[in-house]
């Protein structure tokens, strides 16, 4: 089964347009969310409108067990590829 890892500008995108990348979240393949995008989309909620989007999201995802918490390991991984690309860019 094809799972799908949405970023955080996928989901603010559909939050102010329902309709965007309706695609992605119909087709083929079970939709998680990070709990790295979870955090950047709640940072960025001030209304309570928005807030209450974000817990609604937040309630769902952890309802159904799809949030991706990653491990530290997973962490110093993504630190060496960011590295790595940082070198490749200079």
């Amino acid at each position: 089964m094809l799972k799908k890892l949405i970023d955080t500008n996928i989901f603010i995108d559909r939050f102010l347009n329902p309709d965007l990348y309706r695609d992605i979240f119909l087709s083929d393949g079970i939709v998680y969310l990070s709990s790295i995008v979870l955090m950047e989309i709640r940072a960025g909620a001030h209304s309570k409108e928005a807030i209450n989007s974000v817990k609604e999201l937040s309630n769902f995802f952890r309802r159904v067990d799809r949030i991706v918490v990653p491990s530290s390991k997973e962490y110093e991984q993504a630190g060496e590829i960011i590295a790595k690309l940082q070198s490749v860019k200079n």
